[in-house]
């Protein structure tokens, strides 16, 4: 799924046995990270915020794919 707004995400509520895959595009490096997560928003804003150890100096970076996996 394509994201073209952050807004786009209020409606991916987590489940208990739903989890995330997502791609984000680092903006100053052009390189690609690939993660897995519960709870995909709070995750992007970790990344962005630089929280994210593998990610903080490559900010910032855009989610350009994601897909919702169920247990």
């Amino acid at each position: 799924m394509k994201i073209t707004r952050f807004e786009d995400l209020e409606c991916l509520a987590p489940l208990d046995n739903m989890f995330f895959i997502y791609v984000l595009k680092s903006e100053s490096d052009h390189n690609l990270y690939i993660g897995f997560t519960r709870n995909l928003k709070k995750r992007l804003e970790e990344h962005n915020k630089g929280i994210v150890k593998s990610t903080k100096l490559r900010r910032p970076l855009r989610l350009i794919y994601y897909e919702a996996c169920f247990k």
